[in-house]
């Protein structure tokens, strides 16, 4: 799960370097943020879900996870909060590409 979070969290970087970099082509910067963004947080849906639902391929839990420095605790009720953020990311990203234009 580790390996999964730190590729999420990655791709939430290179979302926002996208949209910094390509500043000057507004309308794909817009579209390549928000399409990467919106793979992100969909990434976080469905690891938070399986998770969750206990498919075997996910870790047991209370989960100690060291990203960033930062001890993070991973239980129940924060995979449910992580799911339900996906979830709000991925229709914000996918609602944000038709209303910036």
């Amino acid at each position: 799960m580790l390996a999964i979070l730190s590729l999420i969290i990655l791709l939430y970087g290179v979302s926002s370097l996208a949209g910094l970099l390509m500043h000057k082509k507004y309308g794909l910067a817009i579209k390549m943020s928000s399409t990467i963004s919106a793979i992100a947080s969909l990434a976080l849906f469905t690891t938070s879900i399986f998770t969750l639902l206990g498919v075997k391929a996910a870790p047991t839990l209370p989960l100690k996870l060291n990203l960033l420095i930062l001890p993070i605790y991973i239980d129940y009720f924060a995979l449910f909060m992580l799911a339900l953020l996906g979830l709000l990311g991925v229709s914000t990203a996918i609602y944000s590409i038709s209303y910036m234009e």
